[in-house]
């Protein structure tokens, strides 16, 4: 089960807030990603199970920069997506031991890298091991759940 922390009506400034010290950690050692979704049982199962998506992980997930203005420009562009913010932290090290290598333009960047599992039907379906997601924030109560199966790598 993951952790809740912090309870407290949730607004624009609230969230930057709320989201930067969630991620402060990371900013460092880490590319950081977000993901809107409308259901919490949703976002518990990206926990358990890994982050589904198919195609490419940059059209479902947005990265983000210690800017609080990109934090703000993000939140406002992606909030009717959902009430609960994945957040998915992928260490920059994982980046830079595969950049010499040649990508195969027909997989997705993080299958490339190794990130990411291929669907076993080899449909264009991928999923992110649940180690790389570090939990998610309830936007309407300002709360966040971190993940317990979340390893800093």
């Amino acid at each position: 089960m993951s952790e809740a922390l912090s309870s407290r009506p949730v607004n624009s400034l609230q969230l930057q807030e709320t989201l930067l010290s969630f991620i402060r950690e990371r900013l460092s050692d880490s590319r950081v990603y977000i993901h809107f979704t409308r259901e919490r049982s949703i976002s518990e199962k990206i926990m358990r199970e890994g982050f589904r998506y198919s195609d490419s992980f940059d059209k479902t997930a947005a990265e983000i920069s210690p800017s609080k203005i990109d934090i703000k420009y993000k939140y406002q562009l992606y909030q009717d997506y959902g009430s609960f913010l994945i957040v998915i932290c992928i260490p920059l090290k994982r980046f830079e031991a595969h950049k010499s290598g040649g990508m195969d333009t027909k997989h997705d960047t993080l299958y490339n890298l190794g990130l990411s599992e291929l669907d076993p039907r080899e449909e264009l379906e991928y999923q992110l091991a649940p180690k790389y997601v570090l939990g998610y924030i309830d936007l309407e109560e300002n709360r966040i759940y971190k993940n317990e199966n979340y390893s800093k790598l």
